[in-house]
């Protein structure tokens, strides 16, 4: 019986290693998300001022933007086009971010063992789309 109580430690310890291990798995990837986060917000509010900028440039000229190791000459339409597209691009990259950093923690919690009350916790924003089904 001492063999077997060792063998049933040994598993305890193996599968609380494993928890940790986990638990570390998650917490790391959850950082790296919210990082991620700040990044793409950074960037969009690069955008919002670009656009800010973009509304007192005389639109005959054009402007010229870096394009990777290239100089670019664009209109102003042209370049507030690609940067509108750009926002709309980042946002659905922090929507998929943030909703992934969400069911990170939901899982670290129940990992934990601990019963999170997640009521609202998926609630979503309305937008044009769920205001026309109402």
């Amino acid at each position: 019986t001492s063999d077997m109580e060792a063998a049933s430690e040994l598993e305890d310890v193996a599968a609380m290693h494993d928890t940790l291990a986990h638990l570390e798995q998650l917490s790391e990837d959850m950082a790296a998300d919210r990082q991620q986060l700040v990044e793409l917000d950074r960037k969009h509010h690069q955008n919002r001022e670009s656009l800010r900028k973009l509304q007192h440039v005389d639109d005959d000229k054009g402007l010229w933007i870096v394009g990777g190791p290239f100089f670019l000459r664009r209109s102003t339409a042209e370049l507030k086009e690609i940067i509108t597209k750009e926002q709309k691009t980042l946002e659905e990259e922090k929507e998929r971010t943030r909703a992934e950093i969400k069911k990170k923690a939901l899982e670290l919690s129940a990992v934990e063992g601990k019963v999170a009350d997640i009521s609202g916790f998926f609630i979503q924003p309305l937008n044009d789309k769920n205001e026309n089904k109402m």
